[in-house]
């Protein structure tokens, strides 16, 4: 019996002793009483050793078996909540419920900054953002934004993309008949903060029916369900020579479905201009040397007005009516002076006063939806010149007339496209593009007889240009695969130009043509992608420059029209590999048979450099381009641009001279940001080009270094000081004319300047939501 009492002794404190060391069992839950899923739990010896682990379970509870005799520590984990450990000895009772203290988060401050892609390829299209180009630059206008894009520089107040001789410039996607130096205008009145992406394409669509590379600026959309006003008001100030102001204001009106744009810019002043030349002009018995001294002043009012009103019906439908308007007057003065030498020595001052009115109307309407797209475009444009000439010799007059010339011309275009998608990966586009040129040309000759002035009826021009274009096309793009995709159109265009001379009527041009382009895109990798892309375009001459008019600029010089010019087609190549989409590797070619270009001449018969367009029998261009993005953290950051171009230019007949040259030049463009502090930015730009030939010149180098600092004073006010043409040389020094028995080297005198514009931004001023009366039960 005693036995017995015994053995049921050992087995109970066996079983007491397994229920307190051997198992581990309890709940862990929150000072709320609330279990705490998914804890971890992990056992440990005295030599921190891990011996087991496991989870609580949806209400909390955790088992650990067959644990062995021995001290050991008990670790709870949440990420939560603080973490608990729990000491556990031989024969110690653990607790059924263990609570967790939740965990009390502080951060500090933490900011997360990444260096985006420079750029998006999309087909054949390089997109980049505006805003991360804005907030790291001094910039102000659509116009300052252009030439911050890799690859985009501007000399002599032309804007150029490297690796295509001809730039074309749109905003929200709408064709126009305007030319770059109009659309440029147009973008100087447009702020940098409304744009929202940059679009460069080398071969642009068909649809947009432009010669050469096109940009397309994507101007901000809102979609505000209450309307709002946007807007920005600037003033500057600039000192050179003389000084000149611009003011400008931008308005923008948005809601869900209507937008309207509005922008403004007045710009006034006086310009300079001074050069000095030397001359041996070679005539058939003798050789005259010939010193030029030319200064000019100019007093200008530039008024550029443009407003566009968008109604988008659904995502995929909207319609967009844009106007433009800009006046410009101008009231020159040149002062010439040639001294001559040959066997005696004399000279002849000469004025020339021009007063220049400009006038400039386009209107454009479009409506697009997810397959059609149609529209018209209308171009006014008016330009009376009334120049007084005069020119005199040992204080005698020796020539004194006045020249009162008009042009005007009416531009009619519109289109129609159609899209059609059979597919993920095909799609195709066709349509047409027509139009129809009026230019209406008057010119009279009064010349200075005793004291009146009589009209020389022999040397008036009354002409007319009417021109009329039809250009159907079709365009097919296809996506083969993730990583290829191309795109080939065919374009043909039919161009008739009928000339009237003085009630004389003949067929300048008259002719089909035919284009062909295409475009092959292929994705090494999501940040790797090549390009290859082959264009074909015809150029006409400017109606000026086929008129058959001759006009003084001094005593030795003059400008003629040339009525036998001819258009010129021109085929280009070009590959672009694009790393890391920021930095690019381009090749090009561009061929082009009979292009034409303005060349100077020095008459054989007279004492007079002729300047004049002409056809050459070719231009062959060759080029390598490398644009580097350079980033040193949030401090420093430059775009750089290199480019090497080897140039062949060859004219057979050229006045009884022929040449055919080849050159080498090159070009460097850095564009430098510098974040001094958070509210200071400096901007220092630089761009060199070599020496290079160019028809008949020789061009001497261009260095051209320019500096500004912005200063954000709140986040609508800022305050910009610009200075440009640091070094005073971003014109070629010296240009000189030099072939055959011809020579002229001419000297351009430069000034540098420094503008001052204070920015005040309008920012999302909602409409004020007013309190509702409540008359439910007030009607009958």
């Amino acid at each position: 019996m005693k036995f017995i009492f015994f053995f049921l002794l050992l087995v109970i404190s066996h079983y007491t002793a397994s229920s307190q060391l051997n198992v581990i069992e309890s709940r862990i839950v929150n000072p709320d009483q609330k279990p705490i899923e998914y804890a971890t739990v992990i056992l440990q010896d005295s030599q921190v050793k891990y011996i087991d682990g496991t989870i609580t379970d949806s209400t909390g509870y955790f088992i650990i078996k067959h644990l062995p005799a021995g001290n050991y520590r008990l670790i709870i984990q949440h990420l939560l909540y603080e973490s608990d450990t729990l000491y556990i000895q031989a024969n110690m009772q653990i607790q059924p419920v263990i609570t967790l203290i939740p965990r009390q988060y502080t951060l500090n401050e933490v900011q997360v900054s990444a260096e985006g892609p420079m750029m998006k390829v999309s087909g054949n299209m390089l997109s980049y953002n505006a805003h991360s180009i804005e907030k790291n630059k001094a910039i102000t206008t659509a116009y300052e934004m252009l030439k911050e894009i890799p690859g985009i520089f501007e000399i002599n107040n032309q804007l150029s993309l490297i690796g295509s001789e001809k730039l074309n410039i749109v905003i929200n996607g709408q064709m126009t008949k305007m030319t770059i130096e109009q659309v440029s205008n147009m973008l100087k009145t447009i702020p940098s903060s409304n744009i929202a992406n940059i679009e460069v394409m080398y071969n642009p669509p068909a649809k947009y029916n432009v010669r050469g590379a096109l940009i397309n600026i994507v101007l901000n959309k809102r979609t505000d369900e209450q309307p709002s006003v946007t807007g920005e008001v600037s003033a500057s100030y600039k000192q050179s020579v003389y000084a000149s102001n611009v003011d400008r204001i931008n308005l923008v009106y948005n809601n869900s479905k209507f937008k309207v744009d509005f922008s403004a810019t007045v710009n006034t002043g006086k310009s300079w201009d001074k050069n000095k030349s030397y001359s041996r002009h070679s005539l058939k018995d003798k050789i005259v040397k010939i010193n030029e001294f030319i200064n000019s002043r100019n007093n200008y009012l530039d008024i550029d007005f443009r407003t566009e009103a968008a109604y988008t019906f659904n995502k995929n439908s909207e319609l967009i009516f844009s106007y433009f308007l800009n006046k410009e007057k101008k009231n020159g003065k040149s002062f010439a002076t040639n001294d001559y030498t040959d066997i005696n020595q004399y000279s002849l001052n000469s004025l020339n006063h021009t007063k220049d009115n400009r006038q400039l109307h386009n209107a454009y309407i479009q409506y697009s939806n997810r397959k059609f797209n149609i529209g018209a475009e209308y171009t006014f444009y008016k330009n009376p010149t009334d120049q007084h000439y005069t020119d005199e010799k040992d204080h005698q007059i020796n020539k004194n007339y006045i020249n009162n010339s008009d042009q005007k011309i009416s531009k009619w275009s519109v289109f129609v496209n159609h899209g059609l998608t059979f597919s993920s990966k095909l799609k195709l586009n066709y349509g047409i593009n027509a139009g129809y040129n009026l230019s209406d040309t008057k010119v009279r000759y009064l010349f200075r007889q005793n004291d009146d002035y009589i009209e020389a009826g022999d040397l008036n021009l009354d002409g007319s240009q009417k021109e009329y274009t039809a250009t159907p096309f079709i365009e097919a793009s296809c996506r083969f695969n993730k990583k290829l995709s191309a795109s080939i159109s065919l374009k043909t265009e039919y161009f008739k130009s009928i000339y009237t001379d003085n009630g004389i009527r003949h067929t300048l041009w008259n002719d089909w043509s035919l284009f062909p382009n295409l475009s092959v895109t292929y994705i090494l990798n999501p940040r790797d992608t090549c390009q290859f892309n082959i264009t074909s375009d015809k150029y006409y001459p400017s109606f000026w420059a086929i008129n058959p008019q001759t006009t003084e600029l001094n005593s030795y010089s003059e400008v003629v029209g040339n009525p036998e010019l001819s258009p010129y087609k021109m085929y280009r190549g070009q590959f672009m590999y694009i790393r890391n989409r920021k930095y690019i590797f381009m090749g090009f070619i561009q061929y082009a048979p009979d292009y034409f270009s303005q060349l100077p001449h020095m008459s054989a018969d007279e004492i007079k450099t002729i300047y004049r367009f002409e056809n050459y029998d070719y231009l062959l261009r060759m080029g390598i381009a490398v644009i580097l993005n350079v980033k040193q953290g949030k401090f420093f950051s430059s775009n750089i641009t290199l480019q090497g171009i080897n140039s062949r230019e060859k004219i057979d007949d050229f006045y009884g001279y022929s040449f055919n040259h080849t050159s080498l030049s090159g070009v460097v463009n850095l564009n430098n940001s510098f974040n001094l502090t958070e509210y200071l930015l400096l901007q220092v730009n630089g761009h060199f080009q070599s020496a290079a030939r160019q028809g008949v010149y020789k061009l001497g180098e261009i260095w051209k270094l320019s500096g500004r600092v912005k200063w954000t004073i709140t986040k609508s006010l800022s305050f910009l000081v610009n200075y440009d043409n640091i070094l005073c040389h971003q014109r070629p020094r010296p240009v000189k004319l030099e072939y055959s028995n011809q020579y002229k080297l001419t000297r351009f005198y430069e000034r540098s300047s420094v503008e001052f514009t204070l920015i005040w931004r309008l920012k999302n001023h909602k409409q004020s939501k007013y309190h509702q009366v409540d008359d439910s039960r007030l009607s009958r």
